[in-house]
């Protein structure tokens, strides 16, 4: 039985040997004193946050890497979903 999730992925052609993974990146809080060594001296926590993008990939499995749309500031909102499909065999579990 597929998720609604899957169904809205349209992963609808789902066989008896295979099986989907769902996977949703909401967010991400970012800390500014690991960005700081990073950047010039003196950059502002205010000054980072207004120009910090960012992006998160997904590797899993023999699937394809796939990326996240881009956010900015050190309180990221991606919102992203995934729906990975699977043949279910010996080597896969």
């Amino acid at each position: 039985m597929m998720s609604e999730f899957s169904a809205n992925t349209n992963e609808t052609d789902l066989h008896t040997d295979e099986n989907i993974l769902d996977f949703k990146v909401e967010s991400a809080d970012y800390y500014s004193d690991a960005f700081a060594q990073l950047g010039k001296k003196g950059i502002t926590k205010e000054q980072l946050s207004r120009h910090l993008i960012t992006l998160v990939t997904v590797d899993f499995y023999n699937h394809g890497t796939e990326t996240t749309a881009m956010a900015e500031g050190l309180h990221a909102e991606y919102q992203t979903q995934f729906s990975f499909k699977n043949k279910v065999d010996d080597f896969y579990v």
